[in-house]
């Protein structure tokens, strides 16, 4: 079970870095596309994660504090048979995103090349 809640957490992380890249994600330098934060307090064995879904913003370019849009929490001490189903539909979400982000991409790509 131990190993099962790792891969799952390991694929969330992932998609993670899929969908943010590794290269700074501020609506600045991206536009709109979406920003994920992921948070793990290794001390309390909580993971968050925070989705932007049109970017996260800097408080001195609007003079507002960016919320998320999304705010999902795993709690990794909880046995996995009741945290298995939460952290599928996180990692069904975060595909979600990641596809209509990389068709949207696409399509932007598209317009160009016309």
């Amino acid at each position: 079970m131990e190993l099962e809640k790792m891969q799952k957490v390991n694929e969330i992380l992932q998609l993670c870095f899929e969908i943010n890249g590794l290269e700074q994600r501020q609506r600045k330098y991206t536009g709109e596309k979406p920003t994920v934060f992921f948070e793990f307090s290794g001390h309390i064995a909580l993971l968050k994660i925070q989705i932007h879904k049109t970017g996260w913003y800097a408080y001195e370019e609007t003079r507002e504090y960016a919320q998320p849009d999304i705010r999902l929490e795993i709690h990794l001490n909880d046995p996995y048979k009741e945290i298995k189903e939460y952290m599928e539909e996180c990692i069904v979400y975060l595909k979600e995103l990641k596809n209509r982000m990389e068709k949207s991409d696409n399509y932007e790509h598209l317009q160009q090349a016309i």
